[in-house]
């Protein structure tokens, strides 16, 4: 919402303070996110990636690190994946390539594991079809075997 409306932007000093003070925070998380431990890493890694460009822009240099740790962890978390896929696209939208380079450098080769793995582009629909086609075979083996059985 901060993003659409520009809340950020605007020369007032109350809105000024309010983003000196998120910055700082969100600061204090990057840094720290690594100590975290399960949903509260998630959680937190989530909060940054969500936040405004204009908050995220004072950040660019510490957040690498914190990037790489959503695609490694994104592996058994994808909607965690998600959401970094989701930050770095706003970010290439809102942000120059000279400011995204060296993060790029550092993030994009662990989207390795991601396109090896075709499991990851089957979308909701798909896998519950997968599923029930996997349903489906072991209820027609299980029918044959009941059906040997009987004869």
């Amino acid at each position: 919402v901060a993003d659409r409306t520009n809340y950020f932007q605007d020369e007032s000093e109350d809105r000024q303070t309010l983003g000196r003070y998120v910055v700082g925070y969100l600061e204090d998380v990057v840094v720290h996110c690594k100590q975290y431990k399960n949903d509260l890493q998630a959680s937190a890694m989530m909060a940054v990636v969500a936040a405004p460009i204009q908050l995220i822009q004072p950040l660019l240099a510490g957040i690498p690190p914190m990037m790489q740790m959503i695609f490694q962890l994104g592996r058994g978390y994808l909607s965690l994946a998600h959401r970094g896929m989701d930050a770095l696209e706003h970010w290439q939208d809102k942000l120059s390539s000279d400011q995204l380079k060296p993060m790029f450098h550092q993030v994009l080769p662990l989207f390795d594991p991601y396109l090896r793995n075709a499991g990851i582009l089957i979308d909701e629909e798909s896998e519950e079809e997968i599923k029930m086609s996997k349903n489906q075979k072991k209820r027609a083996k299980r029918v044959a075997e009941a059906t040997q059985l009987s004869q």
